[in-house]
């Protein structure tokens, strides 16, 4: 599924934000497309679309109540913004043409959600390493209730692309339940050639009905005006988040990122939890390197990820090859 409706209303929003003043104390509205339209393909994880608030820091929203901050997992000397979304992911196999389904590839499927969020930033240490956790508690639905096919359908029609013809044979609907972590530890800064750099490991898991896995990984990053945390992606993927650091001039940063899953459950490989239907033998190790540029000015973040992803399942005829075009306002 091509870009093209996302970059056209993100280049409309830039000149309107662009204007206001800074202020880092206020929210963050983010929006992400992803789509492996950059890798000639329309396969495997073909389109994901995620809007989110961030909230100003220490400013509780009304489903705050539900207590994630209070999970032993987070430090308590952390600086904590909640965050809020609203997604959805498709996935389709190779050959879209066919009218039934190929049984050796992985099945079309769904996933309509809403993410519930906690970032806790600890304040650097006497050693200038930084922790960095997040907490996201997803809900939603898998299956035609999710409307993806409808959605693929809609759109493949609006450009003249070739019918997805497979839908019929998605997953069946299923509600979703899913509970990730990860924490990171950024190291003391330095300064290469008159820019800042970091290194940031990682480690996370995720346990539910969509996924269950551990990870772990790293980024680095090299420019000017380095927030804590990096970009956010579409879960799974390497830790971010739509905050980032406000100023009056123009900001530029380049990264680079691994992480590497070992992975007990893909419900949109493994197929249904709770009826027969279809599913592939996935792979239990899944490795994601990524690539990317960033761009910052007064309220507006922009960013691009290309994401290479090692083959998920056994008879997955190459690796994913998919782009992540970010949006970001302050305020």
């Amino acid at each position: 599924m091509p870009y093209r409706g996302p970059i056209l209303l993100a280049l409309l929003l830039l000149p309107v934000t662009a204007a206001q003043a800074a202020d880092d104390s206020r929210g963050v509205l983010s929006f992400t497309v992803e789509n492996d339209a950059v890798g000639d393909t329309d396969e495997g994880y073909t389109n994901g679309l995620r809007a989110a608030w961030t909230s100003p820091a220490g400013k509780r929203p009304f489903w705050a109540a539900i207590g994630l901050e209070k999970l032993p997992l987070l430090p308590r000397d952390a600086t904590l913004r909640y965050e809020t979304s609203l997604g959805q992911s498709m996935f389709t196999p190779q050959d879209i043409d066919r009218l039934r389904a190929d049984p050796r590839d992985r099945p079309y499927a769904g996933f309509t959600y809403v993410g519930l969020g906690v970032i806790a930033i600890a304040p650097p240490r006497t050693s200038g390493l930084q922790r960095i956790d997040q907490l996201q508690l997803t809900l939603g639905i898998i299956g035609p209730a999710s409307l993806a096919g409808d959605t693929q359908i809609t759109w493949h029609r609006w450009f003249g692309f070739n019918r997805p013809n497979g839908w019929d044979a998605q997953l069946r609907n299923e509600p979703a339940l899913n509970l990730s972590y990860r924490q990171s530890l950024r190291l003391p800064p330095a300064r290469i050639a008159g820019l800042d750099a970091d290194l940031t490991p990682h480690w996370g898991f995720a346990i539910g009905n969509v996924y269950d896995y551990a990870n772990a990984g790293a980024t680095i990053r090299i420019g000017s005006n380095l927030p804590p945390q990096g970009v956010g992606r579409i879960e799974p993927s390497i830790a971010g988040s739509g905050a980032f650091n406000r100023s009056r001039r123009v900001h530029l940063q380049a990264f680079a990122g691994v992480d590497a899953r070992a992975i007990a459950r893909n419900i949109f490989l493994d197929g249904n939890s709770f009826v027969s239907g279809p599913g592939v033998a996935k792979n239990a190790i899944v490795v994601d390197v990524e690539g990317g540029a960033v761009l910052t000015w007064r309220r507006v973040r922009l960013s691009y990820t290309q994401v290479f992803r090692s083959r998920e399942f056994k008879n997955q005829p190459r690796p994913a090859n998919f782009g992540s075009l970010g949006l970001a306002i302050g305020f």
